[in-house]
Formats: structure tokens, C-alpha cells, sequence
């Protein structure tokens, strides 16, 4: 259904010629490498989609920063070093929670969400609301930038 759609296939270019590639052509100094893969983009547009409504922002920032480390170690073979066990371990915590459903529709190499659940999700419509719902926010907080960045472990300990 991707590869029907147009979607999967990406070009990287870069000057370090790769390890490994299904295809890879040469142009002024240049190597130019073709990837398909049609599953894996329609699961990871999925996943993203769970992460987006089930990971807290700033475990997302943290996780995403260090995605280019652990894709280098694993291009170069370093599975097995503490470091990639290290990040891995991160990663595997940052994963407990997501879990769900997402429908997506696909045409024309674009992958639509057409909807998303998920029995941890982050979003907490009494929290959201400000109307006459008992929450931990105050308008006050707003004037404090320390306190407002706080509401989400407070709110975390809470839960526990």
C-alpha cells in the first residue's frame, strides 16, 4: 500500500561513501544512496503519531537528541558497546507507555493521521479545560516560568 501510494523512498547524498546501501551511484565526489522501505514508514509515521499524545515533550526532546549518537554507533557496528547499551536502556524507558491505535490514510506519497488512542495518553481533558474544573493550574502560575515548567512533574507525582 506505501510503495503504491509513493511513499518510502529517500536519497541521502553526502561525501563519505556508505557501508552499506542497496544502491549507490557516484557524482563530483558525491555518493548518492537510495533506501525503500515502504513498511517502515507507515510504522514509523504510526509511532510517532502514539509518542506524539503519550510522551511527555521534554523526555521527546531528550530521546530525539541522541538518536543521531545511536544511529552512528549502529551504522559503524558498535552494537554491542555500553555506549549503545546505554542509550538503548533510555530509550527502552522512554517506550513503556506507548502503546495504541492510529489510522492513517495514504495517497499520493503522503501519510494522513485520520485518528489516534491510546489508554496513556497525555492529554487530560479536566486539565485542559479551564472552566470550572479543579486542576493544579492556577492563572497565577503563568508568572512564575519555574513553577508553570514544574506542572508536569507535579502532576507526574501525583500519579504515582
Amino acid at each position: 500500500a506505501a510503495a503504491e501510494a509513493g511513499l518510502s523512498r529517500f536519497e541521502f547524498m553526502g561525501k563519505n561513501e556508505p557501508w552499506i546501501a542497496m544502491w549507490t551511484r557516484k557524482t563530483n565526489d558525491l555518493f548518492t544512496v537510495i533506501y525503500e522501505t515502504p513498511g517502515g514508514t507507515i510504522l514509523l509515521h504510526a509511532h510517532r503519531q502514539i509518542e506524539n499524545i503519550t510522551l511527555d515533550r521534554d523526555l521527546a526532546h531528550l530521546r530525539d537528541s541522541l538518536i543521531p549518537k545511536y544511529a552512528e554507533l549502529v551504522y559503524y557496528g558498535f552494537w554491542f558497546s555500553p555506549e549503545r547499551e546505554a542509550l538503548q536502556a533510555l530509550i527502552d524507558k522512554s517506550q513503556e507507555n506507548i502503546t495504541g491505535t492510529v489510522r492513517l490514510k495514504l495517497y499520493k506519497g503522503n501519510i494522513m493521521t485520520a485518528g489516534r488512542k491510546s489508554p496513556f495518553s497525555l492529554y487530560d481533558e479536566n486539565m485542559a479545560s479551564m472552566e470550572g474544573v479543579l486542576t493544579d493550574y492556577q492563572p497565577e502560575d503563568a508568572g512564575g516560568f519555574i513553577r508553570l515548567n514544574g506542572l508536569r512533574l507535579r502532576s507526574r507525582k501525583l500519579d504515582r
